[in-house]
């Protein structure tokens, strides 16, 4: 006889199967709705490099924007952050030399063009922005603490590099958002060397700014044929000449504005200096002044910074044997020295086929606001990937000293496309119950690049743990996010865990990336690109404000009939802790409908809550409501409170025949 399988046994069997399906299902979900978007081809032919050849050129850009995007004009969403549409210069010419200082430097023979030239562009970004002198930032430093091998171990912030192995402006701004740098030239001089050193020589650096802002410039690509010039995005598509003259202007607006800006060319061509046929004295490159390649086959292997430009530069300045078809150029600073070129600067045609296609400018660097940065980000975003609904990405972060009072102050996105987004908080505990989440900006729209959002009001953390939640809202079609992700490129030792970054499409499901199956579209081993940036023991001076509604010193008033405890919410501004009970003394569920009767109470007073014309206290206003004012305007039965606030339809603090008449209308429409 066969013994009976115990029911415990089947249900358990029962529970294995729901939840495997359930997993599968997920799967499905997930890949139905969220992809990742395409890396260029440039990027993908220059992760198929040798380690050597990957050295010796600038890694290209790793996303080309101009199909994910609302419409055509992805760069010209307006910010809060940066505004790409500001009026375009109408300067034929500009030099950021007449306006600051520009620091002219000597990379010797070292390969650390890209540190120079993004140091370069911070400066800058300093000097225009703020008025003052900036004081110079180490390439040295910046080239070893993005560098893994040292004499006595390994550097555990790494990206996967070795000194003088290749880099570029995505590392370095990388290594300074996750608040590593930079650091300033006198406490790690530049040293004509690449030798390996011990670690403690990049530990313990003073960081001298906080880089809040930066942002990429739409690519401008260039095909040749028997003299002219075709301009392309990055998927091939021909741009107008007014969309031509919209991402230039983009580009000189910034330099005019927030300073100059990091690109590439193709400067040097290896070991037997290849390059030297492209620039206007090919006999000493040293002294030459210009500079244009029309060959779009070669691979940048340099990074400059653009400091200005000049429509009228003549064609004729440029090489004879290699010359452009029309007038203007760049005004571009090298990292060569003061014997390059005309004082350490020189210009590189505007029809040159890279100095366009990979342009990164500093938006805003103040001095350190923060006392903390949580993150899982440290390499920064490499990965971009698109839902074709509203997502939201969640950081789940431990405080490090929960003993103390700790207030978040400010919050950063990055994304390699264009990105529209809310921020919300849970400043509790870990959990990502919506009921706990509270709104904490306005909707933005960023453009790509990485951008820090300060929060109009300050949140303090009264938990272990605290959520920062990213709803990543529809743009023309698609959601848009960033992750970190380890592929083979420099990020290949970006790590991740699990309980740290979450992804839902309604805020009430929630998947851990970390533990999504290896089929879904998001990669495992991946973390958001969200900060959080605290302070301790901040100033902060009580205060409750109410947006849409009113506010005295005991009422909440002309609510309107049907609001829900979420919108009410939503319009409260506060860096006090506060809750919301209904008539039973319960905490109200933010799909609740609000009705007279109900009270607020935060750190400091009590408010109880009028919904207009809602006088029996249902939230509603119908015939019942009607003769309750009717009973107070014949004196059989007088309203109070709160529900008196309620029939004062036109706030003069009396309730007359006016205000039935009001409320009559309010109940028929």
């Amino acid at each position: 006889m066969r013994k009976p399988i115990s029911i415990k046994i089947i249900f358990f069997m029962a529970f294995i199967l729901v939840f495997s399906l359930k997993i599968e299902v997920l799967g499905a979900n997930i890949e139905d709705k969220i992809g990742s978007v395409e890396y260029t081809e440039e990027y993908k032919a220059w992760l198929n490099l040798t380690d050597e050849e990957q050295k010796n050129s600038v890694m290209p850009r790793m996303y080309d924007t101009s199909n994910y995007s609302s419409d055509s004009k992805v760069n010209v969403l307006k910010s809060a952050i940066f505004s790409p549409r500001l009026t375009a210069t109408n300067y034929t010419k500009y030099d950021l030399r007449d306006d600051i200082n520009i620091n002219v430097r000597n990379q010797g023979g070292t390969g650390s063009c890209w540190a120079f030239a993004t140091n370069s562009a911070i400066e800058s970004n300093i000097e225009k922005t703020t008025n003052k002198i900036s004081p110079m930032f180490s390439a040295r430093y910046t080239e070893y603490a993005t560098a893994k091998t040292f004499l006595d171990g390994i550097n555990s912030k790494a990206y996967n590099r070795e000194v003088n192995a290749g880099g570029n402006v995505e590392l370095a701004l990388g290594l300074y958002t996750r608040g590593d740098g930079p650091v300033l030239e006198k406490n790690m001089p530049f040293v004509d060397s690449s030798n390996k050193i011990y670690l403690s020589n990049i530990q313990n650096k003073n960081v001298e700014k906080q880089v809040k802002d930066y942002v990429r410039f739409q690519g401008i690509y260039k095909t040749y044929n028997n003299g002219s010039v075709t301009y392309k995005d990055g998927s091939g598509n021909v741009y107008s000449p007014s969309k031509l003259k919209q991402i230039r202007d983009e580009i000189k607006t910034h330099i005019a504005k927030y300073g100059a800006v990091v690109s590439q060319t193709y400067g040097v061509g290896g070991a037997s200096g290849a390059a030297i046929r492209y620039y206007n004295n090919t006999k000493n490159v040293l002294s030459s002044t210009a500079y244009f390649c029309n060959n779009s086959s070669v691979k940048a292997d340099h990074q400059i910074t653009i400091i200005g430009w000049d429509d009228t530069y003549s064609r004729t300045n440029f090489n004879a044997s290699c010359r452009p078809s029309t007038d203007g150029a760049y005004i571009v600073l090298n990292s060569w020295g003061e014997s390059f070129g005309e004082n350490g600067v020189y210009y590189v045609s505007y029809e040159d086929c890279l100095i366009e296609n990979n342009i990164l400018g500093i938006v805003s660097t103040t001095d350190i606001e923060y006392d903390n940065i949580y993150q899982y980000d440290e390499l920064g975003n490499n990965y971009a990937m698109y839902s074709s609904e509203d997502v939201y990405g969640a950081n789940v972060f431990k405080r490090e000293k929960s003993s103390k009072s700790e207030w978040l102050t400010e919050v950063s996105v990055s994304s390699l496309v264009d990105t529209k987004c809310e921020i919300y908080v849970n400043a509790k505990d870990g959990d990502l119950n919506p009921e706990k989440l509270k709104k904490v900006s306005d909707t933005l729209e960023l453009k790509n690049g990485y951008h820090t959002i300060k929060l109009k009001n300050p949140v303090q953390l009264t938990g272990d743990k605290f959520v920062v939640v990213v709803k990543y809202i529809k743009n023309g079609g698609s959601a848009y996010f960033g992750l970190e992700h380890p592929d083979i490129g420099y990020w290949n030792t970006a790590t991740a865990g699990k309980g740290q970054s979450y992804i839902s499409f309604d805020s009430n499901e929630w998947y851990d990336i970390n533990e999504l199956s290896a089929t879904t579209a998001i990669p495992t081993n991946s973390n958001l690109c969200i900060k959080a940036f605290t302070e301790y023991e901040i100033a902060v001076s009580k205060f409750f404000e109410v947006n849409k509604y009113n506010l005295d010193s005991r009422y909440i008033f002309n609510v309107t009939p049907g609001t829900r405890v979420s919108e009410l919410d939503n319009n409260i501004s506060t860096n006090m802790e506060y809750t919301i009970y209904n008539k039973s003394g319960n905490e109200a569920q933010k799909n609740n409908i609000i009705f007279t009767g109900m009270k607020l109470e935060n750190e400091t007073d009590t408010y109880k809550i009028a919904v207009k014309g809602d006088l029996n206290g249902d939230g509603n206003v119908d015939i019942s409501d009607i003769l309750r004012i009717k009973m107070h305007l014949v004196d059989i039965t007088k309203l109070k409170d709160e529900f008196f606030r309620a029939a004062d339809m036109d706030n003069d603090k009396m309730v007359t025949i006016s205000d039935f008449l009001s409320l009559r209308v309010n109940m028929i429409n």
